[in-house]
C-alpha cells in the first residue's frame, strides 16, 4: 500500500495498460524509488516569542527549511485580547468544489493534510507552541515541496522588499524578471515569482492612489507638494477636469534664470484620456532644453489655447518671472492668436524647420512637369484643374531641409527649397527682396508653388526672415526642435499612451530629476574643461570669460573674433578691408547678448580683456549667488522692435514683391521702343546764353534758401522738445522709424529754384505778349 501511494495515479494515454502493469511490478522500479523522509515537526513548546507575529515568522522559517508552508487560522479572543491561534499547513483540508461558471480554470493546493499546532498567549505577554491533542494533526500526508516558492507564506512582501520593487519599477520598461533578479540579489533569502512582482506593482500603485481616482490623487499630490497649478473644470460638470497647467520647482528655477526665449508645442498619445500635452520649453546656457511649464487641454481650439496661455501668464506673474522677449511656435493660428492676446508685447517667431519642411512638401505636391513660363496659368481656376499628387517627403528630402544651400540649384522642387533658404537667411531686407525676386523669376513656370509661398509665408515674413528676427533678442533660437525633443523624451518615460494622469506626472518628475542632474553635471564639466583654442595667448582678450561663460557662448564670441582678426593689418595684408561702423545693421549684441566684432576689434587694439559683466548673464555657467538687492535691478529693455506693437499678425506684402513684378520690371524697358526725335528746341526751353544766366541766378537763390533752412534746422534742434516728441535713433525704449519727410539736398533745392525761375520767365513773357 505504501508503494502504491508513491506511484502515479494517472495513466498516460501514449502507453498501453500492459506496459504500465509491467512497470509497476518491476523490482528495479521499486528499488529506485525510496520512501521520502517524513516532514519533521517544529520544537514544541520551544522558545517563547514576544508576539504572535514573531512566533509565526519563526515557525514559517522552519517550514521553509522543511519543505512546507503554514497559514494562521482560528483566532480566539477573550476580553478583547488575542489568546490563541492555530498554525495549519497551507495544504490543510480538502479542495472546495468550484462555484463559478468554469471560465477560469482554478487550481487548489489542498490535499487533505491534517497537520496543525496551537499558538497560545501567556500571561506575561509571550507566546508559546502547544501540540494539538488529536494525534492526526501531528503529521503531514504529503512530501516535501521542490521549492519554497510553491507556498505563498514564503513569498510575503516585506517592507524592505517592497521598497526595492518600488524603486526599481518606477522607471518604465524595466521588466518583472529584471526586478526579480534585483530583489534576489539584494535579498538572497527571498523567493519570488514574476507574478509576485506584477502583483506587488499593482499593490503599490493602488496604495499611491489611496482610494482616490488618479486625477483626484494628482490634485491631492500637487497640494501636498505645493506644486503651482491652474485647473479648469467642465461647465456642465463642475467636478470633471478638462484642463490643467502646472510647474515643478525645478521648472520655476530654470524659467527664472532663462526667461528670454520660450517655445510652445503640443504632443499626443501620452494619456488614456487623449488630452493633448502642452509643453513650454526654453534653452540653457549650454544649448540644452529645460521645461518651463506643462499643460493638458481637452481641445485644440481657441478656448483651449486661451486657457493655456492665460494660465502660464498667471503662474509667471505669481512667481515674478519676467515676460519673454521672443516666443517661438509652429504655424498654428489659434495658438498664435491666444499667445498674442496674453503676451501682446512679445515678438513671436515661426519655426523655420517647420516652414522649410512644409515648403519642400508643398513644392513636391504642386510641382508641374513640362510647363513653360509662357503657358503658366495665372488664374486659380486653371490651377485647380491641375491634378495634385499626394506625395510625401523621402529620407533624402528630409536631409535637404537641414543641408546648407549649394551654388548649383536644380530646376526642381528641391531647387525651390534651396532658393527659399536664400530668402529666409538673407541678412538684409534688400537681399531678402532680391532673393525673392530671383525665386519668382527662376520658377515662373510653377505659379501654384509661388502663390502658396506668397500667400502663406510672405505676409508673416517678419516672424521668420533673418533680416527681421535678428533685431530681437532670441539668442539664435529659431526652431521648436527643443520642444519636440522634450515631447519624445517624455514618451520615453511612459510605457504606452494609456497612462492615467497620476502616472504621467510621475514620469515627468523622473524626467525633471534626470534633467536637473544632467544640466548640473554638464555645467560642472564645461567649467573645468577648456578648449585648446581658448588656452593660448591669442585668447587673452577673453579674460575671465573662459571660465565664467559656457562653451556655446565662447563659440559665438570666437566667430566675432575671427571677423575682427580679418580687419587687423598684418605683414601679409597691411591694408585689410575695414569692418565698417557699428551702426543699426550690427545686431550681434541685440540678438545674442555678446560683444560684436567691432568691440572685439577695439579690445584687441587696446589689449584689454573682457569681463563677465559685458556678456549677457544668460551665458554664465553659475547662477549669481549674490544677495545684494541692487544686483537684481535690471536695465531697461533694449529697443529690439520697431515703433508700435510686435508684428505678430499678417502684414500686407508690398506690391514690388508680387509674383509677376520682377518679370514686368525686366520687360518694361524693352517694351518702350525708340521714340521719334522732333526737330528744333522743345517748347519752353531756352538757348545756351539764357540758360547760363538763369542757372547763375537760380544757384544764388538756392544757396540763400539752403542757408536759411540750415539756420532753421539748427534752431529747431537746439530747442526744447515738447511732450510726445523724441530725438535720436532710440527713445522710450523703442527703435524709431526714419521720418518719411527727409531733408532735401542742395542739388534738389537748386533744381526746384531753377524750375520756379523758368516758370516766372514764361509767365512774364505771356503777360508782355498780352499787353
Amino acid at each position: 500500500m505504501r508503494l502504491n501511494r508513491l506511484l502515479p495515479t494517472h495513466r498516460p494515454e501514449s502507453r498501453p495498460p500492459k506496459q504500465y502493469q509491467k512497470i509497476r511490478s518491476s523490482p528495479l522500479r521499486i528499488s529506485s524509488s525510496p520512501a521520502p523522509d517524513p516532514i519533521p515537526n517544529p520544537p514544541i513548546p520551544g522558545d517563547p516569542a514576544p508576539s504572535a507575529e514573531a512566533l509565526f515568522d519563526l515557525i514559517n522559517t522552519f517550514a521553509k527549511e522543511s519543505g512546507f508552508g503554514i497559514v494562521r487560522r482560528n483566532a480566539y479572543s477573550y476580553n478583547g485580547r488575542r489568546m490563541r491561534y492555530s498554525f495549519q499547513c497551507d495544504r490543510y483540508g480538502e479542495p472546495r468544489p468550484s462555484r463559478g461558471a468554469g471560465l477560469r480554470q482554478r487550481k487548489s493546493r489542498k490535499c487533505g493534510c491534517k497537520w496543525m499546532v496551537i499558538a497560545e498567549a501567556l500571561e506575561e505577554g509571550e507566546w508559546l507552541l502547544r501540540q494539538h491533542p488529536n494525534p492526526e494533526h501531528s503529521q503531514h500526508n504529503h512530501g516535501r515541496s521542490i521549492r519554497p516558492s510553491a507556498h505563498p507564506s514564503h513569498r510575503r512582501l516585506t517592507t524592505p522588499i517592497r521598497a526595492t520593487i518600488e524603486s526599481t519599477s518606477r522607471r518604465v520598461g524595466i521588466r518583472a524578471r529584471d526586478v526579480r533578479a534585483v530583489v534576489q540579489e539584494q535579498h538572497p533569502e527571498s523567493t519570488f515569482t514574476q507574478r509576485d512582482i506584477y502583483n506587488a506593482r499593482a499593490l503599490i500603485n493602488r496604495d499611491k492612489l489611496n482610494g482616490y481616482t488618479p486625477t483626484a490623487a494628482l490634485i491631492k499630490l500637487f497640494d501636498e507638494m505645493d506644486v503651482p497649478y491652474v485647473v479648469k473644470w467642465a461647465d456642465d460638470e463642475p467636478s470633471r477636469l478638462v484642463g490643467l497647467v502646472w510647474i515643478f520647482s525645478y521648472c520655476l528655477q530654470m524659467w527664472k534664470r532663462f526667461p528670454e526665449v520660450i517655445s510652445f508645442d503640443n504632443t499626443y498619445n501620452t494619456n488614456r484620456f487623449k488630452l493633448p500635452l502642452f509643453q513650454a520649453t526654453g534653452q540653457t546656457c549650454l544649448g540644452s532644453v529645460f521645461n518651463a511649464a506643462f499643460g493638458l487641454i481637452d481641445n485644440e481650439r481657441r478656448e483651449g489655447f486661451q486657457f493655456l496661455s492665460e494660465s502660464i501668464r498667471q503662474l509667471a506673474e505669481q512667481h515674478s518671472i519676467c515676460q519673454p522677449d521672443v516666443i517661438v511656435t509652429d504655424f498654428d493660428d489659434q495658438m498664435k492668436a491666444a499667445l498674442n492676446d496674453q503676451f501682446p508685447d512679445v515678438q513671436q517667431q515661426l519655426c523655420i524647420h517647420h516652414i522649410n519642411s512644409n515648403v519642400l512638401l508643398k513644392s513636391k505636391q504642386k510641382w508641374v512637369k513640362g510647363r513653360s513660363s509662357s503657358s503658366s496659368p495665372d488664374s486659380s481656376d486653371e490651377d485647380k484643374s491641375t491634378p495634385q499628387v499626394r506625395a510625401e517627403l523621402s529620407p533624402k528630402d528630409r536631409q535637404l531641409v537641414h543641408a546648407p544651400t549649394s551654388e548649383d540649384i536644380p530646376h526642381s522642387y528641391r531647387g525651390v527649397l534651396m532658393m527659399w533658404k536664400l530668402v529666409l537667411f538673407a541678412e538684409t531686407e534688400d537681399a531678402h527682396e532680391k532673393a525673392w525676386r530671383n525665386l519668382c523669376r527662376e520658377f515662373d513656370d510653377q505659379r501654384a508653388i509661388l502663390r502658396y509661398l506668397h500667400g502663406t509665408y510672405m505676409p508673416v515674413r517678419a516672424q521668420w526672415a533673418r533680416c527681421f528676427i535678428r533685431k530681437y533678442r532670441n539668442f539664435g533660437i529659431r526652431v521648436t526642435t527643443g520642444t519636440e525633443a522634450s515631447n519624445n523624451n517624455i514618451k520615453s518615460y511612459l510605457l504606452n499612451g494609456m497612462s492615467h494622469l497620476y502616472r504621467l506626472v510621475e514620469a515627468m518628475q523622473d524626467m525633471m530629476k534626470d534633467q536637473e542632474r544632467d544640466f548640473n553635471d554638464a555645467c560642472a564639466a564645461d567649467e573645468v574643461l577648456t578648449a585648446r583654442e581658448y588656452i593660448g595667448s591669442s585668447s587673452e582678450y577673453l579674460g575671465e570669460l573662459r571660465t565664467a561663460i559656457s562653451s556655446k557662448g565662447l563659440g559665438l564670441i570666437n566667430k566675432q573674433y575671427r571677423l575682427a582678426r580679418k580687419a587687423m593689418p598684418t605683414g601679409k595684408n597691411p591694408f585689410p578691408e575695414p569692418l565698417g561702423g557699428c551702426n543699426d545693421d550690427c545686431s550681434v549684441y541685440v540678438e545674442l547678448g555678446i560683444p560684436c566684432c567691432h568691440k572685439v576689434y577695439s579690445r584687441l587694439g587696446s589689449a584689454t580683456p573682457f569681463t563677465k559683466w559685458e556678456v549677457h548673464p544668460r551665458w554664465r555657467l553659475r547662477e549669481p549667488s549674490s544677495r545684494d538687492p541692487y544686483r537684481r535691478i535690471l536695465d531697461p529693455k533694449i529697443a529690439t522692435a520697431l515703433r508700435g506693437r510686435p508684428k505678430n499678425t499678417t502684414q500686407a506684402v508690398p506690391a514690388r514683391l508680387a509674383i509677376g513684378a520682377s518679370n514686368r520690371q525686366s520687360s518694361q524697358p524693352a517694351s518702350q521702343g525708340p521714340s521719334r526725335r522732333r526737330r528744333g528746341r522743345p517748347p519752353g526751353s531756352l538757348n545756351r546764353s539764357t540758360l547760363a544766366r538763369v542757372e547763375l541766378d537760380a544757384s544764388q537763390h538756392a544757396s540763400s534758401q539752403a542757408s536759411s533752412s540750415n539756420q532753421r534746422q539748427k534752431r529747431s534742434q537746439s530747442g526744447t522738445l515738447g511732450a510726445g516728441r523724441t530725438t535720436g535713433g532710440r527713445a522710450s525704449g523703442r527703435k524709431t522709424q526714419p521720418s518719411i519727410r527727409r531733408r532735401r539736398s542742395q542739388w534738389e533745392l537748386l533744381l526746384i529754384a531753377t524750375r520756379r525761375f523758368f516758370l516766372s520767365i514764361v509767365v512774364r513773357g505771356d503777360i508782355d505778349s498780352c499787353s
